[in-house]
């Protein structure tokens, strides 16, 4: 027989399946075997088959059903396996949809069945034009099965333990009177070797690869990978690939089986010290020497994001990254390099770019990533992550993680400063003033610091006496485009009964109201002098040259001075004098008070308790007088 793929000749001996039981021994398809005496003992059990793919048995094959690979068919007295999903051709005419799996040997013809019984004559039809030709009458019942063909010859002696091996890795053995049958994982090909060995013949395909068929060794790649077998199906010889002399070597120079380190006084053999066992069955002496010499090194790798932070609220934001690695395991290459990015939106990495070079070196620069919308929503906080992980053929592996932040949202910077129309006195000042001075000019500048981050409007509020706030003012609309303004407001809000005033700035953006606030005290003052006779008016009470507001110094002094004959203090009427003490005669002074009312800072007269001391003559030296008052 010729096998249908390969196209190398295999004994048909070789593809009888046979199976004992009871001491008698049959084929394939449960036909008794005539075995001369001269069968050779029976060998040692062979090593244990590749595990393999089971089949499915579909009984005799039928044109109109859909077959797929491994299913098991009869035919023609022989049985075959289905190569490939639903064959066009029965079996036996096309050797790439069908393989003979046992070969039957043609019994004698059976005997004729029984006729079938004679139909019922149908109505004579009226006399006309020749009619079709009528439908093919019923098939007779099935007629009983001939005789049992006679056997054939023996087949010679078997291997031990291994019948056949075919194309596709099925093995058949024979193991406690059963048959066994298994596929392996990889196509490995015929052998022609007597020696059951070969089985371990192959190279480690544990990394990954497989298997690549090719009709002869001058179609392999120029440059192969040390993990993948490749066959030669003109010879039926596995090759594998040598990294380090650039060459393919002939699958018989591989260990078939592992090597258990036996060294003296602390000897190693590379990594592997006295007593290990190096896994070296299917690897080159090369491959051994440098599996014990060299170890998976994790690879080194770059990863950089540029910006390193974005501005509040940027939108669509794009970001630069630049990535690289280097293979370090010796022999090995990049088995996988994922660029990915991870967001607290998606929560989870997810790839971005996947590509891998040829060699042990590969870098990108300048890829460009845009963020998605969804995960930059509007005012979003949470960062951004780019990872890089590389692992090579060997398992080592690295990653990097590079961060791009969001700042931090910056509210607008305000300054806000409340200067008084007009002032009266020298004691005042823009926060500090008597009470009915109460005309402000507000003024200030508004910068946004969120370029992203538009400024709507602004508006002023006041709050009187510990009130609450209350707007003085419409929302004064901000161009978009603005970064700053500067502002000037007269407000005229506040009255006499004001003790104190805070002005509030609100600054509207996009996000949120900024504020800011200034405070004005109102109080009322005392007048104090010198003076020849005591005022009755407001006009001759605020005509005084001293005075200090009621929170001011207690007790506070005045000179009398030589010119005038007295002096006089001034209070509001919720003030008194105590006590008035000449200091320098060391002696108290009763004054005459009178009350009317002075006008404040805003001409509302005001009651005011009016002390005098008026002499006959002026002081003949300057006498430092204390006032006390409550």
């Amino acid at each position: 027989m010729t096998n249908s793929l390969y196209g190398n000749s295999v004994s048909s001996t070789f593809q009888k399946l046979v199976q004992v039981v009871d001491g008698l021994y049959y084929d394939g398809l449960g036909n008794l075997l005539s075995i001369n005496d001269n069968i050779g003992p029976k060998g040692s059990t062979g090593p244990t088959g590749i595990a393999g793919t089971s089949f499915i048995w579909s009984g005799s094959w039928t044109q109109s059903m859909y077959y797929t690979i491994n299913e098991v068919v009869s035919y023609n007295g022989s049985s075959y396996i289905c190569l490939t999903n639903d064959p066009q051709n029965s079996p036996g005419i096309n050797i790439l949809e069908w393989d003979i799996l046992t070969q039957g040997i043609q019994g004698p013809t059976g005997s004729d069945g029984i006729q079938g019984p004679q139909g019922a004559t149908g109505p004579q039809g009226a006399t006309g034009p020749q009619g079709a030709t009528g439908p093919q009458g019923a098939t007779g019942p099935q007629g009983a099965t001939g005789p049992q063909g006679a056997t054939g010859p023996q087949g010679a002696t078997g291997l031990p333990g291994l019948l056949y091996m075919n194309y596709n890795g099925l093995s058949y053995s024979t193991i406690n009177n059963t048959i066994s049958i298994t596929q392996s994982q990889s196509n490995w090909g015929v052998t022609n070797s007597s020696d059951v060995s070969f089985i371990l013949n192959k190279p480690d395909l544990s990394q990954f690869g497989g298997v690549q068929q090719y009709g002869n060794n001058t179609y392999f790649p120029s440059v192969g990978n040390p993990y993948i077998l490749y066959i030669d199906l003109s010879t039926d010889l596995g090759w594998y690939w040598i990294t380090q002399s650039s060459t393919y070597s002939c699958i018989n120079d591989i260990f078939k089986n592992d090597i258990t380190v036996n060294l003296s006084n602390g000897k190693t053999f590379g990594r592997y010290s006295s007593g290990t066992t190096i896994p070296a069955v299917g690897k080159t002496p090369a491959q051994i020497i440098l599996q014990a010499t060299s170890e998976p090194v994790n690879p080194t790798i770059t990863l950089s994001t540029s910006p390193t932070s974005l501005s509040f609220n940027q939108s669509n934001p794009i970001i630069t990254i630049n990535f690289s690695y280097t293979i370090n395991s010796l022999g090995a290459i990049a088995n996988s390099a994922l660029l990915q990015y991870y967001s607290n939106n998606s929560a989870t990495w997810n790839t971005i770019y996947n590509t891998i070079g040829n060699g042990t070196t590969y870098s990108v620069i300048g890829l460009t990533y845009t963020i998605p919308s969804i995960d930059n929503p509007q005012f979003n906080t949470y960062s951004f992550s780019f990872r890089y992980l590389v692992t090579d053929t060997l398992s080592a592996t690295n990653s990097l993680v590079s961060n791009v932040s969001i700042l931090s949202y910056s509210s607008p910077t305000l300054t806000l400063t409340g200067s008084a129309s007009h002032i009266n006195l020298g004691i005042e000042t823009n926060n500090n003033r008597e009470i009915g001075n109460t005309n402000t000019i507000l003024k200030g500048n508004i910068t946004r610091n969120s370029s992203n981050v538009p400024l709507l409007y602004y508006q002023f509020f006041i709050k009187i006496n510990n009130g609450s706030y209350v707007s003085i003012s419409p929302t004064y609309s901000i161009n978009s485009a603005s970064s700053s303004l500067s502002f000037n407001y007269n407000d005229s809000t506040a009255t006499s009964s004001a003790t104190s005033v805070i002005y509030q700035l609100g600054v509207t953006d996009i996000k949120t109201t900024t504020y800011l606030t200034y405070t004005i005290n109102y109080n009322y003052v005392i007048f104090y002098g010198s003076v020849n006779i005591g005022s009755t008016n407001s006009i001759g009470v605020r005509s005084n040259t001293n005075y200090q507001f009621v929170n001011g110094s207690n007790p506070f002094s005045l000179s009398s001075g030589t010119t005038l004959n007295g002096f006089e203090i001034a209070l509001p009427l919720t003030h008194t004098i105590s006590t008035i003490y000449d200091s320098t005669q060391n002696f108290y002074i009763n004054a005459n008070k009178i009350t009317f009312n002075v006008n404040d800072g805003a001409g509302v007269p005001t009651s005011y308790n009016v002390y005098d001391v008026i002499n006959s003559s002026p002081y003949t030296s300057n006498q430092n007088i204390q006032i006390t008052y409550l």
